[in-house]
């Protein structure tokens, strides 16, 4: 055992680096190794590829372990790697990304086998040393002894002497030593099995991955050797591996017959100082495509095409052999492209040449012998043609085949013709399956589509009820956040030092006070109009985005509504006339030309589904209309228009034809014209036919409500209309609201936040350093106030003087228009001070103060209060300034009930960026008109 270590020590130090060596060390080498100092543990480490801790001496000094060096062991192969560099450099026609056939096999980290101590060992197996023998004896005496075959080939058996076993089998050995120890001890039996292995010392030469010697088990192969070694580098043969022994050429093994026959019979046990040689890489070709095993192979001798099929694992069931391609490179270094036929023998017999190429090709995908179903049906897909197959073969029941959104009136058959250009032909799926005899009922031709539409138009349905929820969303959202600010300003407000504030009187009570209605309609916006996920109150608001609702999609929300699945909406909103008909006209506009007409035509107004329609067999106006999925409520059918543009050599003439459509839907063949290319049909509507426009009253008015008004009403002819007003109504408090303003002021709020966002920030890129600003803010609090203006939505006030309408005065009376809005409030005799005030709140009005006296009662003015630019809202929405022009006061202007006084913020002392000024006021006037219909 010490020779052993001696040997390896001298082999450390005679620098045998470059020589690999995998070991087991045995538990004797280990407790000597222990014993060695830490530096010579390291180098023998990384000499021979082992851990250190498994040698490592526990009871070393603190000094000697930190001086252990962790050696380093030779990393796992990545054979991706080193296969995209080969690919790199080679050219990309020649590898195609394909991979050699069997590289991975053995592309494993370079290791040793252990001695393989608990399988069975053959009899044939030849002892040598280093072997050991486990040894039981039984009857008169009982004993176990375990013997190892010393390097002189015997063991030392008690009282029996030296016994040479080295060179014997197994079966040998055995037939031995009980032989001797029956004549030798009388009345003795035995047992012999074997104990631990020896180990055989190879090489492992060549294109080898890591070339080098290894001590692998005396059972290992030459697999085995090649494992331990990491397999094969990309230079490597797989078929020429050379087994080698003193010398000689023992066998050659040929990988590609273990993975592709599973044959081992070459596969040799290996012996101390045995070679295995792995050979350079031969002649390869490849092949990809429908074969099993796409790939790289490499040739041994002379195969031919159909070998190389059969190392390819054969065909794919998509195969296409009638036409293979093979690439061969030629001697004047050209590619020559081949076609073979690989089920005749004569191409299958071709033989290989280094760097071929053969790609079997799939089989087409087209198939003939099938009609499809698109759209709105119970089972869409593709279904088997039969000769002599009409329409009612393929639905033959209504209530199975469709569903109860399809168009039963206006189905399509596509139809291509042997050019592959289409045709369109009409049927009426109602009659074609009901009446079977009927012209509907076509008679079908391979690879016809037959369209199955919906006769809803969902689409439509869907963007109107978005939009009409977003906007009500974000009215609840503004109205929320509005309430809000108002219950924090009334928390501000009831903190007086000392007391109440004189003349004060809190919201709330104004809130009872309120209409009943408009609470309810304010209710009802902040509870069912909300948007998903958020709360009404600034409280709520502040709750963890986790307790969250999940947000309804708009298909479920519709789906909800109509009272249907998800599914079958998106199976709707998948048929309509848009979706389907969108192909069908790209491929008529395609195969149109200067020769052959566009034939499609237009239809548009007062019908279901106007658009773009395809001429088919059903070419009259008639037909058109049904496919439109016929007329409005609203269409005027005693007068419609028909455009037809007429070429005349290089001109263009427009004819403008009047139609009767009553006429035309009971097929008069004067009306009921036939279509041409490039028509338009217009369906007008009904004059004055529209959808009934509708006025709110809310507040004190005697009858309250929604009002339908008829065109050119005014505004004083439906207070009329309503019984005028209550004897509480506050008639210079009116707020009156149109939709029309709204939406204009609203566009133009936000130019006018976006005009100052931009300003703020070119600002901000003319700033030199920290003094260059004129004020102290800075502008993340400008951009904070940009934001608050961005979120602020319009209402869309108009200013009326609804005394004087009521007392008809005409000049002052206007018509009303769809979606107006007139709220009344109850009469309150308060002034509202807010704005840059020290107590935004409300007093009873009190003839001897004026505007100063009501803002001193408010705490004052803040420091950044602009006092020169107080202004009043009025209660019916006017503004004044109380005090204007320079040599005279207009502070002689009394304050009327319902006034609000509001204290605007200094720009000057923000920033010197002047239209903060309207900014500021457009704020508060939007505040003003929201506290003006919330209370």
């Amino acid at each position: 055992m010490k020779f052993g270590l001696r040997r390896l020590i001298v082999v450390c130090l005679l620098g045998l680096s470059n020589i690999v060596v995998a070991m087991n060390l045995s538990p004797d080498q280990m407790q000597m190794l222990k014993n060695l100092p830490a530096d010579q543990q390291a180098a023998l480490a990384r000499q021979y590829g082992v851990d250190i801790s498994q040698f490592s001496s526990g009871g070393a000094s603190q000094n000697q372990a930190n001086q252990v060096v962790t050696p380093q062991l030779p990393q796992k192969r990545d054979l991706q790697a080193e296969q995209q560099a080969l690919a790199d450099k080679n050219s990309a026609g020649e590898t195609k990304e394909l991979q050699r056939f069997g590289l991975d096999v053995f592309a494993t980290q370079p290791t040793t086998f252990a001695p393989l101590n608990n399988i069975p060992v053959t009899d044939n197996y030849r002892l040598g040393p280093g072997d050991s023998l486990n040894v039981q004896l039984f009857g008169k005496e009982n004993s176990t002894f375990e013997f190892r075959v010393n390097r002189h080939g015997s063991i030392s058996f008690p009282e029996l002497g030296p016994v040479y076993v080295a060179g014997l089998t197994f079966d040998e050995v055995k037939e031995l030593l009980s032989q001797q120890v029956k004549e030798k001890k009388i009345g003795v039996r035995s047992n012999i099995t074997m104990g631990e292995l020896r180990t055989v010392e190879v090489f492992v030469l060549g294109d080898a991955y890591q070339p080098g010697k290894y001590l692998v088990s005396s059972l290992s192969t030459i697999t085995h050797a090649l494992y331990a070694s990491g397999g094969i580098n990309q230079q490597g043969s797989l078929r020429d591996i050379r087994l080698l022994r003193d010398g000689q050429l023992i066998s050659r093994f040929d990988v590609y017959d273990l993975l592709i026959k599973g044959d081992t019979s070459n596969d040799l046990q290996l012996r101390n100082g045995d070679v295995i040689f792995v050979g350079p890489l031969g002649d390869t070709v490849s092949v990809e495509g429908e074969v099993v095993r796409p790939a790289i192979y490499e040739l041994s001798g002379s195969e031919n095409v159909d070998g190389l099929i059969k190392l390819a694992g054969g065909y794919t069931t998509k195969a296409y052999k009638k036409s293979a391609r093979f690439e061969r490179i030629t001697h004047e270094g050209l590619i020559d492209l081949v076609t073979l036929d690989l089920n005749a023998k004569a191409d299958l017999s071709k033989n290989l040449q280094n760097g071929d190429f053969l790609t079997v090709e799939q089989v087409a995908k087209r198939t003939q012998n099938y009609v499809s179903i698109k759209g709105n049906v119970a089972r869409d897909g593709r279904y088997q043609w039969r000769k002599g197959q009409r329409i009612a073969d393929l639905f033959p029941s209504i209530h199975r085949s469709l569903n109860n959104s399809s168009d039963l009136n206006y189905s399509l058959i596509i139809r291509k013709a042997d050019d592959r250009t289409i045709s369109v032909l009409q049927v009426n799926l109602e009659q074609a399956i009901t009446e079977k005899h009927s012209i509907d009922n076509i008679l079908l031709k391979p690879e016809d589509e037959i369209l199955v539409f919906t006769k809803y138009d969902l689409e439509l349905f869907s963007e109107a009820f978005q939009i009409g929820a977003k906007e009500k969303d974000l009215l609840s959202a503004d109205a929320a956040s509005f309430n809000a600010k108002m219950e924090n300003a009334e928390q501000v407000a009831n903190q007086t030092v000392g007391g109440q504030a004189v003349g004060f009187v809190p919201n709330q009570s104004i809130a009872q006070n309120q209409n009943v209605q408009l609470q309810q309609h304010n209710q009802q916006q902040n509870s069912t109009q909300q948007v998903p996920g958020e709360q009404s109150s600034s409280v709520q608001g502040m709750q963890s985005r986790s307790n969250q609702p999940k947000v309804e999609t708009e298909i479920e929300r519709i789906a909800r509504i109509t009272d249907t699945t998800v599914e079958e909406i998106e199976k709707v909103l998948n048929s309509t006339r848009e979706k389907l008909l969108a192909p069908v006209l790209i491929m008529l506009q395609e195969q149109s030309s200067a020769n052959r007409e566009l034939n499609v035509v237009e239809v548009f107004g007062e019908v279901k589904f106007p658009g773009i329609y395809p001429i088919t067999n059903k070419n009259t106006l008639k037909d058109l209309i049904e496919a439109a999925g016929g007329l409005k409520n609203g269409a005027y059918a005693l007068h419609s228009e028909l455009t037809r543009t007429i070429v005349h050599d290089a001109n263009a003439d427009v004819t403008l034809l009047r139609l009767d459509l009553n006429d035309v839907l009971q097929n008069n063949p004067e009306q009921n014209l036939v279509l041409q290319a490039r028509d338009r049909l217009n369906v007008l509507a009904i004059p004055n036919l529209r959808k009934q426009r509708t006025i709110s009253l809310q507040g004190e008015v005697r009858f309250p409500g929604t009002y339908v008004i008829k065109r050119g009403e005014t505004l004083g002819d439906l207070v009329e209309r309503a019984g005028g007003l209550t004897e509480y109504a506050h008639q210079d408090g009116a707020v009156f609201t149109r939709e029309a303003l709204r939406v204009r002021e609203q566009k133009q709020l936000d130019s006018y936040a976006e005009g100052i966002r931009q300003e703020v920030a070119k600002k901000s890129l003319r700033q030199s350093g920290p003094g260059s600003f004129t004020s102290s803010s800075s502008p993340a609090e400008q951009l904070e106030l940009i934001q608050e203006m961005s979120g602020t939505q319009a209402l869309g006030r108009m200013v009326v003087d609804l005394p004087a309408i009521l007392l008809s005065d005409s000049s002052k009376d206007f018509m009303l228009e769809d979606q107006d809005l007139l709220y009344v409030p109850q009469y309150r005799n308060t002034v509202t001070i807010m704005g840059e005030v020290q107590i935004s709140t409300s007093y009873l009005l009190n003839d001897e103060y004026n505007f100063k006296d009501y803002i001193n009662f408010a705490g004052g003015a803040k420091k950044q209060a602009d006092e020169d630019r107080v202004f009043v809202v009025r209660a019916n929405g006017s503004v004044y300034k109380p005090e204007s022009g320079f040599w005279f006061k207009n502070n002689k202007q009394p304050l009327e009930p319902g006034d609000t006084i509001v204290v605007p913020i200094d720009t000057d002392y923000r920033d010197a960026l002047s239209t903060w000024t309207a900014a500021t006021q457009i704020l508060y006037q939007i505040g003003v008109a929201y506290n003006a219909i919330n209370k």
